[in-house]
């Protein structure tokens, strides 16, 4: 998520009912809370939301990554010894499908200047 701004503890506790709310359903299972923040704010928030605002799902807030649509974001486990968490993005968007070779090309591409 874009961050813009000063981290101060009245935003702090605004994204923190936002998440409570939108994801009323997944915190009651306890269903682990993944953030992705742009700006350098992660532990800052992360923190906020275990120990101030009552949310008791594992939280895992990563920042300096910038997504885009359709990114797909995969967190491994916390690296022994750095306490590294290994994040990969995969991007689930593919390029722009070829048009199908007309009818008796069988998409095969004559050299420049050749008739086919």
């Amino acid at each position: 998520m874009p961050w813009r701004g000063s981290v101060e503890l009245a935003r702090l506790d605004a994204i923190a009912s936002g998440i409570s709310a939108g994801l009323a359903d997944a915190l009651s299972r306890r269903d682990p809370v993944v953030l992705v923040w742009d700006d350098d704010v992660a532990g800052v928030l992360g923190r906020h939301l275990e120990l101030d605002s009552g949310i008791t799902s594992p939280v895992i807030s990563v920042d300096g990554i910038e997504l885009r649509e359709f990114d797909f974001v995969d967190v491994g486990t916390v690296l022994e010894g750095s306490g590294s968490l290994p994040v990969t993005i995969k991007s689930l968007t593919f390029p722009q499908a070829r048009p199908a070779p007309s009818e008796g090309r069988c998409g095969a591409v004559a050299p420049s200047g050749a008739e086919t």
